[in-house]
């Protein structure tokens, strides 16, 4: 067995990292695999789209844009609308640890909601 050169051993100590070397097919089946997944990623977010646009052209959304549903509520709605938001409040503590820090604005929003909603009942009321 022959001895290796001191530049063959040099050599031989250089980490070589795996993948670095490729040949074109490699090159050419990644590049399909790309685009086919750049071609999913667009067909879901266009069916997202359409998902979005189908609900946004329902009922729902055009009755709760209107004001006259909102004035048509009773004190049990509203009551139920409270419950419904304390419980999504709670939900998002328990998502997201960081959002205790921004809770503040979210109640400031609520409570001009309610003075808005206050504000309404007295219209009524004249």
């Amino acid at each position: 067995m022959t001895r290796k050169t001191k530049r063959q051993q040099q050599v031989s100590k250089i980490s070589r990292k795996k993948g670095r070397f490729i040949s074109q097919d490699q090159v050419f089946v990644e590049e399909l695999i790309t685009k086919e997944i750049e071609v999913a990623e667009e067909s879901e977010k266009w069916m997202e789209n359409n998902i979005i646009e189908e609900w946004m052209e329902g009922e729902a959304v055009e009755d709760w844009v209107d004001d006259e549903t909102v004035e048509n509520w009773t004190e049990e709605n509203f009551k139920e609308f409270e419950e419904v938001g304390e419980r999504l409040t709670t939900e998002v503590l328990r998502w997201h640890d960081d959002a205790a820090k921004s809770i503040r604005a979210v109640y400031s929003i609520l409570e001009i909601q309610e003075q808005q909603h206050g504000e309404r009942k007295m219209k009524k009321r004249d």
